[in-house]
């Protein structure tokens, strides 16, 4: 008769495998974490450019002038009507995105009327992720006016930054703005990202 000699592992071995994955997982997870952070910062600038190729194109084949905005609740009264509607008066410089808020914030790309106190009608409302991001607008509470041929007139910057950087974070060297991603929209309506 055979003796079956058991296979498998034994108590110090099974330590020891747990204890290399113990430390190959902590080595690994802060560059994790700092991937899912650039990601939301990705995510932000992505709706912005989403929002603003959507104006763009609607300018150029309606023939009409288009405007982009950032407001903190697309809940809005006007927002809920059917058709949706807009006035520029409520539109916002700074959002702040939060995972603990219910943040019903968004842009929004609606027609241009000459009376920015008019609710124009809403082509589309872009809803932010809620990801503890924060935006800054450079140009205070105006929005982004599309001419028909798609030109913005002026340039203007945004800064997109995760929620705990500051703003000397943000005017680091371009290697060192590791939270902080910076947006600029040229005369022309093209967007340049600075990371």
């Amino acid at each position: 008769m055979k003796i079956k000699t058991s296979r498998g592992f034994t108590l110090l071995e099974l330590i020891v495998i747990i204890a290399i994955i113990g430390i190959l997982a902590a080595m690994v997870a802060p560059q994790f974490s700092s991937v899912i952070e650039r990601k939301k910062l990705n995510e932000a600038v992505s709706d912005f450019e989403s929002a603003l190729k959507l104006a763009k194109h609607t300018a150029r084949t309606s023939g009409r002038g288009m405007t982009v905005c950032a407001t903190t609740d697309l809940q809005a009264g006007e927002l809920q009507q059917t058709p949706p509607r807009f006035a520029e008066d409520s539109c916002t410089d700074w959002i702040q995105l939060s995972n603990d808020t219910t943040d019903n914030g968004g842009w929004v790309v609606f027609r241009t009327v000459p009376d920015s106190s008019t609710a124009a009608p809403v082509i589309k409302k872009f809803a932010f992720a809620n990801n503890d991001v924060e935006m800054n607008w450079g140009r205070g509470r105006t929005p982004i006016r599309i001419q028909p041929k798609g030109s913005t007139g002026s340039n203007a910057t945004m800064e997109i930054k995760l929620s705990h950087a500051t703003s000397d974070d943000c005017q680091a060297t371009a290697g060192n703005k590791k939270d902080c991603i910076k947006v600029v929209l040229s005369p022309l309506g093209n967007v340049r990202v600075e990371k």
